[in-house]
């Protein structure tokens, strides 16, 4: 190769970098502006000053990318009741289920008792690696009305500053599941 040739070669390189490095720049860009078109924004629950009584309801769930049957279940926790969402992966076998159970003030209470507010607006919104390599995903969404701040993490791991929420969250979905399925 002469020494023109290694000089083209290098300037190509160079160039292929610098546009791999624009183009990762104009995704990283235009990810960040679309969240404007989001109705309640990523941001902590209370901003200002966390308080338990503004939150509104509760989302919890799973999914796993990679299975047979109902692939995903969402919980949705009010002071009065939970919603519950399941759905397969487009196998018509497994139709969408939506089903309702009560649940009450005191339970409601005492779910929102064992949430460390401060701790859980601190997490980012994607922990670990959720559904990589078919291990499943799990989530926490909390809305106060104002704003939504929802956590992401690999299925069956804990969450920082906030184990016995989400274990009070699990026992509540492992309940309304024994409700569910008894309906």
């Amino acid at each position: 190769m002469s020494i023109n040739q290694k000089g083209f070669v290098n300037i190509l390189l160079i160039t292929v970098l610098v546009a791999i490095v624009a183009i990762s720049g104009y995704f990283v860009i235009s990810k960040n502006s679309s969240a404007s078109n989001k109705p309640l924004a990523q941001q902590p629950v209370a901003p200002n000053s966390p308080s338990k009584k503004t939150i509104s309801q509760i989302k919890t769930g799973t999914s796993f990318g990679m299975c047979g049957g109902y692939c995903y279940r969402e919980f949705t926790i009010s002071s009065t009741k939970i919603a519950y969402n399941a759905r397969g992966w487009g196998d018509e076998s497994y139709p969408e289920i939506k089903k309702e159970i009560s649940f009450s003030s005191d339970e409601w209470q005492s779910l929102i008792d064992t949430i460390d507010t401060k701790e859980f607006n601190l997490l980012p919104e994607r922990i670990g690696c959720p559904d990589c390599a078919d291990g499943g995903a799990e989530w926490i969404e909390i809305t106060d009305g104002k704003a939504v701040k929802k956590v992401e993490f690999d299925f069956g791991d804990s969450i920082s500053g906030n184990e016995s929420f989400l274990k009070k969250l699990r026992e509540i979905r492992n309940n309304a599941l024994s409700q569910i399925d008894k309906q």
